[in-house]
């Protein structure tokens, strides 16, 4: 799961920037678990934290459009809109087998915040990097994963969904995992510079997954727009991996689909 910033879990402490961490004012609440991008061209990147480690997501507190007290804190989502935690989704599930786990997770997940594609989707690839083996713990280190990239009789696979365009917003509007706008983060502050460079970015995640032959299939969710759509025609590994889903039924069938495709997959090897 993904908005404007992915939830890594609040376990993981010891991939964060504890001297940044240190600096941030909490009040009566903690870090709920979302991570910042790492900027110098990292955001792209199947860097493990102990190469590069991530900052907490911290979402200064406000009233409208007007910054307030820091130690003015409420829980996250609520009506009011105050940080540190707004807009900050459920936390991923590590790769595994239990339906029910899976299933609960769906369950919990909430469509709130903006919306950053290729954050999804360069998370979604530190899933399924090698370089991250022992790091998301549970089934995934019982198990060994994940894989090499080519491990006979096995493949990779990562199915991207939005109903959404890359989002950015002007200060006071809406912080993401690259901060504020004006913090220049995405290399400009200007709104429409900086979506044009997400929408840069999910490419080169794209292209990075399919180089490291993992399989990309693309959903577009509730017809969210031209761009997005050409995007995910385009980060699919083949034309008929992209689906076009502007309804429930139509989100199911594209699943049942990318499911037998899966499964073509495997008898084929």
């Amino acid at each position: 799961p993904f908005a404007q910033a992915v939830n890594v879990g609040n376990t993981r402490t010891d991939w964060l920037d504890s001297t940044y961490a240190g600096t941030l004012n909490w009040g009566p609440t903690s870090w709920m678990g979302c991570v910042d991008e790492r900027t110098g061209g990292d955001d792209v990147t199947d860097k493990t934290p102990a190469s590069k480690k991530f900052r907490p997501y911290y979402y200064p507190s406000r009233t409208g459009n007007v910054w307030i007290d820091k130690g003015k804190y409420v829980t996250p989502l609520n009506a009011t809109q105050r940080g540190p935690n707004l807009y900050c989704s459920p936390a991923v599930l590590p790769l595994t087998a239990n339906k029910e786990a899976i299933e609960n997770k769906i369950l919990s997940l909430t469509a709130v915040g903006g919306t950053h594609v290729n954050i999804g989707a360069v998370w979604g690839w530190r899933m399924l990097s090698p370089n991250w083996r022992g790091t998301w713990g549970g089934d995934m280190n019982a198990n060994d994963l994940p894989l090499d990239y080519n491990t006979p009789k096995m493949n990779k696979a990562v199915i991207i969904m939005t109903d959404g365009e890359n989002t950015m917003y002007e200060d006071n509007t809406n912080r993401s995992a690259f901060d504020l706008l004006s913090k220049g983060n995405l290399g400009t502050t200007n709104v429409t510079t900086a979506k044009n460079e997400l929408d840069k970015r999910l490419s080169q995640v794209c292209t990075s997954m399919k180089t490291n032959n993992i399989i990309v299939y693309t959903i577009a969710f509730r017809s969210p727009g031209s761009t997005i759509q050409t995007l995910l025609r385009n980060c699919a590994s083949m034309p008929e991996y992209y689906f076009d889903s502007p309804s429930g039924s139509e989100l199911q069938t594209a699943f049942r689909a990318i499911g037998d495709s899966l499964s073509n997959l495997r008898v084929s090897r």
